[in-house]
């Protein structure tokens, strides 16, 4: 019987590491992007939304500042819906094979967004 009641705490317990959610914002979008190419100054690549609540109904405006603050460590993007995406970095590039992933909650009652879960892997 307390074994039970240990394993369902520590479910429980992880359930609610892994779910992050700001309950103040209202929509999310989970976003991926490409680099596929780079410069002295910065990359050049895509933009896919992949889903999330009414995931369309984000700006280019936080989308812009949401990538690049998240997954290009607050160094200033442009990116758009439509999949096109220029950073500038403070670091170089050794490859163009990258893909970043992040959760953007956005339409916060306590500020713009919120990032999630954001990192890279290699292709």
């Amino acid at each position: 019987m307390a074994t039970s009641v240990i394993k369902f705490l520590v479910c429980i317990f992880m359930m609610c590491i892994i779910v992050q959610a700001n309950p103040h914002c209202q929509k999310n979008a989970w976003v991926r992007v490409t680099v596929t190419s780079k410069s002295s100054g910065g990359v050049q690549g895509r933009v896919n939304i992949q889903e999330g609540k009414d995931a369309w109904d984000i700006s280019d405006g936080i989308l812009s500042d949401a990538i690049g603050e998240c997954l290009f460590e607050k160094q200033r993007c442009y990116a758009s819906k439509t999949g096109d995406l220029t950073c500038n970095t403070a670091y170089e590039w050794e490859s163009e094979r990258w893909v970043g992933a992040v959760n953007i909650e956005f339409w916060c009652d306590d500020g713009l967004y919120t990032c999630y879960n954001a990192g890279w892997n290699r292709y």
